[in-house]
């Protein structure tokens, strides 16, 4: 499995429109980040993700209770969860996190699971997943940029 420095994903970040400025609330937690592939990611992250919230009974939106914000928090805990599970990975972290931005749709904040994935070529790829469907959620070039944080 591939891994960036946490110098690495920033440069990445940057290079997908992803602001540096303070507007933008950054947290890489980790020294370095492996890179899940975006099949798995998309594939059977997002399964075993809708299956451990719906035992929970946490797969329905609910305002304020259970939304987006709770969403992109579970997704990312899941995903550090089989992250820390793995006994390949020894020395750093995942590249699965929370992701804030402003939807194009009504200009509303909204948070979703993301993972910096590689395809089956290798190349970085940023990914998001809609946590009411459990599939992709392609953002556009403006929701990119309208980053307001994120967390890995």
């Amino acid at each position: 499995m591939r891994k960036l420095s946490v110098k690495e994903v920033t440069e990445f970040l940057a290079s997908q429109g992803v602001s540096a400025s303070p507007q933008c609330g950054r947290m890489l937690t980790d020294t370095a980040y492996y890179l899940p592939k975006r099949s798995w990611f998309v594939g059977s992250f997002a399964k075993t993700l809708q299956r451990f919230l719906s035992q929970l009974r946490l797969h329905r939106w609910v305002e304020d209770k259970n939304d987006c914000d709770d969403s992109g928090l579970l997704g990312a805990f899941v995903g550090k969860l089989i992250h820390a599970l793995d006994d390949q990975t020894k020395d750093g972290g995942v590249a699965i996190g929370e992701w804030w931005y402003l939807r194009d749709l009504d200009g509303g904040m909204h948070s979703v699971p993301f993972a910096i994935t590689t395809d089956e070529a290798g190349k970085l790829e940023l990914v998001f997943l809609e946590i009411l469907r459990f599939t992709e959620l392609k953002l556009s070039e403006g929701e990119i940029h309208s980053c307001m944080g994120y967390r890995l």
